[in-house]
């Protein structure tokens, strides 16, 4: 008897036979492809020795993998299945599932970083976008050179729209992103490694402006002029924070 492997109703596919709905295993070919088992050992070593290490500690610390997604981006795992012209890897549907599979081998919260930032964020983009929105967005996201973006201020009360900045941030040391440059009168902080909203408060005026950083007294502050004028709210304040104490190292 032909060995045959049975599928759903809605397969359009025909046996030999005529009969819909049935397939001819030796026409089938379940193997993966030399290229899919390279993908598939390499990010099987990588999850073995570079996730499995610090797996738990991410788990207890609830810290996002940043440093693991950079080195992913490195080995293009952040778009395996976009073309390389759109700065993707060029495989696969089976190449993708098989990254993703021995990724949650090690580490599922891993694997559905990767999960998501591909079939959510980047294959959207890649199927549906515009010509425009694909040159924008995909070269940075297939890549793995963007690991977040966020809204910065707003154009409507209580929505984060975005809205035209004038002003660049300043990065500490600990990872924090200080940053004024939006419309309404406000300086707000971020981390760098998620882009989580730490922080935010009001200003006495438009922060046109890049905030600066010093230390006095032993400790550490955040200062930003606060002037305003085209367009921004007026002021004429330079306006200091100062950042919270850190225990002393024993």
């Amino acid at each position: 008897m032909t060995a045959r492997l049975l599928v759903g109703p809605s397969s359009v596919s025909q046996h030999r036979s005529g009969r819909r709905g049935v397939y001819d295993r030796r026409r089938m070919d379940l193997d993966l492809t030399h290229e899919q088992e390279l993908i598939r050992d390499t990010v099987r070593s990588f999850a073995r020795e570079r996730i499995a290490p610090v797996a738990e500690e991410l788990d207890r610390e609830s810290r996002f993998p940043v440093q693991l997604v950079r080195e992913m981006a490195a080995l293009g795992l952040m778009g395996i299945p976009i073309p390389e012209r759109h700065g993707g890897a060029g495989g696969d549907t089976v190449s993708y599932a098989v990254a993703v599979e021995e990724l949650t081998r090690i580490d599922s919260s891993v694997a559905i970083t990767v999960a998501a930032h591909t079939s959510l964020g980047t294959m959207p983009i890649f199927l549906f976008g515009s010509d425009e929105q694909k040159d924008r967005w995909l070269p940075d996201l297939a890549s793995g050179r963007k690991i977040w973006e966020v809204p910065l201020g707003t154009m409507a009360p209580d929505k984060a729209t975005g809205s035209p900045n004038l002003g660049g941030p300043i990065v500490t040391a600990s990872g924090l992103a200080f940053i004024g440059a939006t419309i309404e009168p406000a300086i707000r902080a971020f981390d760098i490694d998620t882009g989580k909203l730490l922080w935010r408060a009001e200003l006495p005026g438009g922060a046109r402006a890049t905030p600066m950083t010093y230390r006095a007294g032993g400790r550490q502050y955040v200062v930003i002029a606060a002037g305003g004028g085209d367009g921004f709210a007026e002021g004429d304040a330079i306006v200091a924070f100062a950042l919270p104490e850190l225990p002393a190292a024993r």
